[in-house]
């Protein structure tokens, strides 16, 4: 961890000595303009490696506003960076061109004042948009459904994220979202912190007056084997009342009839215990309506494989900052249908080979505590007989 806050601190370094040649030197600002932006965006670049730690090596006691305002400053450099070397490059290629030197010093003054307002204000709307949590409702037909299951209630429930820049009171909010739906079950689809134990594990305490009649059930993200030992945390998470299903399959009854429900560690875990749907689903009934809650939505290929009626996951926060959500898309195994344009179809409802999923794009936000073409939520799902 040490190692990579070094590499880290180094590249981020090297990016704000270039913001400072861009938004400093090459727009000739007066001494006092020049002093108060290199303080500033030497605060920026510390706040922003110090956020890397938040939760891990420094306590969130006192760390939180850190973390937050590092969080956003990434979130600003994401679009912030890409414009203003498109400014430069125009700048190179009229002086090629023997431009007025005069009239592109203005020019470019111009064009980053815009830029730069510009940026700030999407990105402080995306800082308000990743706390207007919301509920998503959605129907899923199941072929096969078991009378006593048909209009079943499912809250799904995933990426929280809670540490560096969302704490307690999100943990709280989410909480008490959930609770109001009423749902029959509630699925957990991992990422749920961001950092350890003894600094994060406070946070989510909230999440231990989540109910539903046929119980709360969560797997392993990728996020919690970052800074901590997953299996503990999952430890952690059955203290608060969740069911941890580690590669395990369990019965849920309603109204006298039984369908099964498997979790799997996540796509990307470790040995000794990587997931394996295989161990999950082993001796069970093949009659039986199957529903999957994996964190990745690309296990979808072996849930297809394995006869899984539906599958649940998270993940890919629908991109979070657009346009990541192109990206994220192309990464996962299966076509998804997003509800949501901007978001490129990384989040949504889908199928592969008969296998149904749905991938919501969860509720808080990693890294920058900042949503841009996609929304916090969460899902509550129907299933009906078909």
């Amino acid at each position: 961890m040490l190692l990579f806050l070094a590499i880290t601190a180094l590249f981020i370094g090297a990016i704000h000595l270039w913001l400072h040649h861009a938004l400093v030197s090459a727009a000739r600002l007066g001494p006092r303009a020049r002093r108060l932006g290199q303080i500033t965006l030497a605060i920026l670049w510390a706040a922003a490696i110090a956020s890397l730690a938040v939760g891990i090596h420094i306590p969130m006691s006192w760390g939180r506003p850190i973390g937050y305002l590092g969080g956003i400053w990434f979130a600003v450099l994401f679009y912030l960076v890409p414009a203003l070397v498109l400014i430069s490059v125009v700048a190179l290629l009229a002086r090629a061109i023997r431009m007025d030197a005069s009239r592109i010093l203005g020019a470019r003054r111009a064009a980053t004042a815009l830029v730069v307002v510009a940026v700030l204000a999407v990105c402080g709307w995306g800082t308000w948009n990743a706390h207007q949590l919301t509920v998503r409702e959605a129907r899923i037909a199941v072929p096969g459904l078991p009378p006593g299951f048909d209009g079943a209630r499912i809250a799904l429930v995933a990426d929280l994220h809670l540490g560096p820049a969302l704490g307690e009171e999100f943990a709280r909010k989410a909480t008490e979202l959930v609770n109001e739906q009423d749902p029959d079950l509630i699925l957990v689809g991992g990422d749920l912190i961001d950092g350890t134990i003894a600094q994060v594990g406070p946070a989510t305490m909230p999440l231990a007056a989540l109910r539903a009649p046929l119980g709360v059930h969560v797997v392993s993200g990728n996020h919690e084997y970052y800074a901590d030992d997953a299996d503990a945390w999952l430890d952690y998470f059955a203290g608060l009342g969740m069911n941890p299903l580690r590669n395990q399959r369990i019965e849920l009854q309603r109204e006298g009839d039984t369908i099964d429900l498997a979790g799997v560690n996540d796509y990307d875990a470790p040995a000794p215990r990587p997931a394996d749907l295989d161990e999950a689903l082993g001796g069970r009934d093949t009659e039986r309506t199957l529903l999957l809650l994996a964190h990745q939505p690309r296990h979808i290929n072996a849930a297809a494989e394995a006869g899984v009626d539906v599958q649940f996951s998270g993940h890919t926060h629908g991109g979070q900052l657009w346009p990541f959500g192109y990206l994220v898309a192309l990464t996962q195994d299966v076509a998804i249908t997003g509800l949501d344009m901007l978001a490129s179809d990384a989040q949504g409802r889908g199928a592969e080979r008969g296998t149904q999923i749905y991938t919501t794009s969860g509720a808080g936000a990693w890294g920058p505590p900042v949503r841009i073409g996609t929304t916090p939520e969460i899902v509550i799902i129907e299933l009906v007989r078909e």
